[in-house]
């Protein structure tokens, strides 16, 4: 996962249990337990749908990805990457775009501009 250490299993618990996934979707729109080394913020002229796919490719990102949301219609599912970045940008509802497990993925938040790359470097 992406998010604070200290916060890790606690996260990865509550997305594998139905019941408890609910309070970690609640959270998404206003997350703000991202491990800050991985945070990258996406410059305003490149919050459209092509240059975040773009970006995320360059960085590793494959054909398909997994998405995390609140919105019932995303969460839970595997889909095409770029299909995944057409349908969350613009909803702001807190929404994480897995691309590479632990290592890379998109997210928006509920704020305007909350738009963000999560990126840990491989060492």
């Amino acid at each position: 996962m992406l998010v604070v250490p200290a916060r890790r299993e606690r996260y990865a618990a509550q997305l594998r249990h139905p019941k408890n996934r609910q309070k970690f979707l609640a959270r998404l729109p206003h997350f703000r337990d991202w491990d800050e080394p991985v945070v990258h913020t996406i410059p305003g002229a490149e919050q459209n749908v092509g240059a975040i796919v773009r970006r995320l490719r360059a960085l590793g990102a494959g054909d398909e990805c997994w998405v995390v949301s609140p919105s019932k219609r995303w969460d839970a599912r595997a889909m095409p990457l770029v299909e995944a970045i057409t349908n969350i940008v613009g909803e702001n509802d807190g929404s994480i775009v897995s691309c590479v497990p632990g290592v890379l993925a998109y997210y928006e938040g509920e704020e305007l501009g909350m738009r963000l790359v999560l990126h840990r470097r491989q060492q």
